[in-house]
């Protein structure tokens, strides 16, 4: 793939993450923040946004009036053999996989970009998987914090420490488990891959709430705690108990700080706030990456290993 070949770009779904939060949320509307698919495909050298599509009549007019970009109300109304390769899918949680596994033959692209949980059920992004390998389809998920600088910086550190069995995760966050909790979940794997999802019968869950509950994995002896908070207050905090480390994940994801018990040693990792506040926009670059060096469905794997996990505690 050339270094000078820009990607076109359909967007399907031109709601909140699709467009609107960079555009009616003041705080969102500064130069220096990108949040959502529109604005970051816009201001991107290795994307171009040619086309959105979304219900929303009003939704189509502000982003054609905004982007320069023509809209349209459903995928079959663009025009014959439009030429695109990347299509993301920005749309609630119950549509996303629906309407990718009803593309036409025509509208499949060479690679699809999904927003997280990738639908309602392990089942729903299973499916999503078959129909990518059947299609010839690169699936990406846009799960953006496994792509921060101090992620990915952590992950490689941690690969390299005897960190042991692990006997404690403990998750405190805000919201559903599928569309809040699964973000941290991931991040975990992602950091600890194969070491965090536990794949055994969850038996002993102790629920107290929708979203406060712990359960002990007797196979795997280790406990989970999941812990809802205020939703005033968005801060998630994640925190893993190893038997020769610890790891604690903060500022909403954008910190690790891993302590080796065996060294009596903390090293800390920060994505810059001026970083994080553009994730939309460093997610895309990355992803030009990932495109030219074809890596393939990694994201997708282990999103439905995390749906897995979430359909046996919800």
């Amino acid at each position: 793939m050339e270094s000078d070949f820009k990607i076109k770009t359909i967007l399907l779904g031109l709601g909140n993450i699709g467009m609107l939060y960079d555009l009616v949320n003041p705080s969102s509307q500064s130069a220096h923040h990108f949040l959502t698919h529109a604005k970051s495909l816009n201001a991107s050298t290795h994307f171009q946004l040619v086309a959105g599509v979304d219900l929303n009549a009003n939704n189509r007019n502000l982003f054609s009036n905004t982007y320069d970009v023509p809209a349209f109300s459903r995928l079959d109304e663009l025009p014959n053999f439009f030429p695109f390769d990347l299509l993301v899918v920005a749309l609630p949680t119950v549509n996303q996989v629906k309407e990718c596994l009803k593309l036409g033959r025509d509208l499949i692209p060479r690679y699809l970009l999904i927003e997280k949980p990738v639908g309602n059920t392990a089942l729903e992004s299973k499916e999503l998987l078959a129909w990518g390998e059947k299609n010839d389809v690169s699936i990406f998920v846009n799960y953006f914090r496994n792509r921060l600088k101090s992620s990915i910086a952590a992950r490689s550190v941690i690969a390299e420490m005897n960190i042991g069995k692990i006997v404690k995760v403990k998750i405190h966050s805000y919201g559903s488990f599928r569309n809040i909790f699964s973000h941290f979940i991931e991040l975990s794997e992602f950091l600890l891959p194969g070491k965090t999802i536990c794949r055994c019968d969850k038996t002993e869950i102790r629920r107290y709430s929708k979203v406060f509950m712990s359960f002990w994995c007797a196979t795997c002896s280790r406990e989970y705690v999941f812990d809802g908070i205020d939703s005033d207050n968005r801060e998630s905090v994640v925190e893993i108990t190893g038997e020769f480390f610890e790891l604690r994940i903060f500022n909403n994801g954008r910190t690790v700080e891993i302590k080796s018990l065996t060294h009596n040693s903390i090293q800390t990792f920060t994505t810059p706030l001026e970083d994080f506040n553009r994730y939309q926009e460093l997610f895309y670059e990355n992803l030009f990456e990932e495109l030219c060096s074809q890596k393939n469905n990694q994201d997708l794997n282990r999103a439905i290993q995390v749906q897995e996990f979430i359909d046996g505690i919800v």
